[in-house]
């Protein structure tokens, strides 16, 4: 098998089923959403995810506007760079180690940060880290998280409910349904099995039989 440029000959390159731009709309489309939560907000913060998501109602009540405009502005950075790779290893995945020599190479540098402190395609290079450019970007995505939160908070507690697994659900519904029983037990029942009323009564009988 022959290679020409960054094409494989006789591979039909794979193409992801949702598109950066449909990340970037968020909860507008609600399928993409569900799966940029899935596959890189709820990795991403998983040691927060799981101390939270019990008591949680929605996305929002479990990562921050900045918790999520990083994983989108992540996503942005290395999109090209990533299907590149992809598609260089012919959709093979391939864990990604240190000192590992086999693992596909890319030219496609990172919008916002340096690889190996090489120059990046949006500004000076020569530094490792976020540079000016994915700076700003950062800050226009907290200010789009956050907008969209407020505007989509129904989808936002739907896709919450879609990532429980099924027997956290049935659980869930169990308890609700536990808390919302009428029936009260009768706790103040003395040691004789009488209630202090049947008490009171004998007590007032006793005296009229006095009288």
């Amino acid at each position: 098998m022959t290679t020409k440029g960054n094409k494989v000959k006789g591979y039909n390159e794979w193409k992801p089923p949702h598109t950066l731009e449909l990340f970037q709309e968020l909860r507008e489309e609600k399928d993409a959403f569900f799966v940029f939560v899935q596959r890189f907000v709820r990795p991403t913060f998983s040691s927060v995810w799981k101390n939270r998501e019990h008591e949680a109602t929605g996305i929002s009540s479990i990562v921050t506007v900045t918790d999520e405009a990083f994983a989108l502005l992540v996503l942005e950075n290395n999109w090209e760079r990533w299907l590149d790779i992809n598609n260089k290893s012919k959709n093979k995945y391939v864990p990604s180690k240190r000192g590992r020599g086999d693992r596909a190479a890319s030219d496609v540098l990172p919008l916002y940060t340096n690889v190996n402190c090489s120059k990046v395609n949006a500004g000076n290079g020569g530094n490792r880290g976020w540079n000016e450019t994915g700076i700003k970007r950062f800050n226009e995505l907290c200010y789009m998280v956050k907008e969209d939160r407020n505007k989509n908070s129904m989808v936002d507690k739907e896709t919450f409910k879609r990532l429980q697994p099924r027997s956290e659900t049935k659980r869930s519904r169990k308890r609700a349904r536990l808390s919302e029983s009428n029936v009260k037990a009768y706790t103040d029942i003395p040691i004789d099995g009488r209630h202090s009323s049947d008490e009171d009564s004998e007590e007032s009988s006793d005296s009229d039989s006095n009288d």
